[in-house]
């Protein structure tokens, strides 16, 4: 079955739906490349469970983590909630990282439970950023209370001065409105706040840094930041003609249309810029803990 499912995810399909999904149960069902039960309810959130306890439980046997470390019996006798909190603490005593709480959500759960608990079920999260290592190697330093309540130790980082909502459209020229909506202030002559100028800054941000020059060699399927930062440039001055962008032009904003999908634009209160999850409010703060991938 593995084999057949590896065949058919490989194969050009004009039914993109359907080739993710042969692409993701390939993913599942690779035992070469084993995947942890978190990772593994992630990339089934969309499934559909007449129970939803079944989203932990249906996993138990293909997650290496269960196999080795993390003990988990079935128990309907538990109702939803509970169980999810339940894995989430197994998972969390038994893990050197706290990267569990990259998929909660800053948002009212549907599920009554904690906010270092995923609500699997209902998870409107953007894709993930998968080049970021806040804490870098750092091990996991938190411990639970009772009562709901986990005690973690991290670093704060900044407090959010200006939100802003972003919408995605699919086409090209309405990404590279909104892309001309966010624009900071200065931005084509400032200067950021760490280091070069505040459109090197900005061009890096809205495609999540993915830039052919960060790889060695560089790679030709992304991006590079010099044809990247002559776009922007001329995105911001109205010299393109949004109707019939460059091929530069296309391929930088196809992955600003996944970068800022499910995101909003931060400003922060010292001047950074930066993207953030839906829930993201002014006057918060932001930290990284230990153990986590990211803020």
């Amino acid at each position: 079955m593995k084999d057949a499912i590896f065949c058919l995810s490989f194969q050009r399909m004009a039914n993109r739906f359907i080739w993710e999904k042969l692409r993701q149960a390939y993913s599942i069902a690779n035992m070469d490349s084993p995947t942890v039960l978190i990772d593994m309810a992630w990339q089934t959130k969309h499934t559909r469970c007449s129970d939803d306890r079944d989203r932990i439980y249906a996993l138990l046997s293909l997650a290496w983590d269960t196999s080795s470390r993390i003990t988990i019996i079935p128990d309907y006798t538990k109702p939803t909630n509970q169980v999810f909190q339940d894995v989430a603490l197994e998972v969390l005593n038994n893990s050197t990282n706290m990267d569990m709480l990259t998929y909660c959500e800053l948002k009212t759960k549907e599920l009554d439970v904690p906010s270092w608990v995923p609500d699997w079920p209902n998870q409107s999260l953007a894709s993930l950023f998968d080049m970021h290592k806040a804490p870098s190697r750092t091990r996991s330093d938190g411990f639970y209370l009772g009562h709901g309540i986990l005690s973690v130790k991290g670093v704060l980082q900044m407090k959010i001065g200006h939100v802003v909502s972003i919408h995605i459209p699919r086409e090209y020229f309405n990404v590279a409105n909104v892309v001309r909506d966010l624009v900071p202030i200065n931005v084509l002559d400032g200067q950021h706040i760490r280091e070069g100028g505040m459109i090197d800054a900005y061009c890096r941000l809205l495609c999540d840094n993915r830039l052919s020059e960060r790889f060695v060699p560089p790679r030709t399927e992304y991006p590079s930041f010099s044809a990247s930062r002559v776009v922007l440039h001329d995105l911001i001055g109205l010299r393109l003609d949004l109707y019939d962008l460059p091929s530069a032009a296309q391929k930088y904003l196809n992955f600003v249309r996944k970068a800022l999908h499910g995101r909003t634009f931060l400003r922060t209160k010292d001047g950074h810029i930066g993207l953030g999850p839906p829930g993201a409010q002014e006057n918060v703060k932001f930290a990284s803990f230990l153990g986590t991938r990211c803020p």
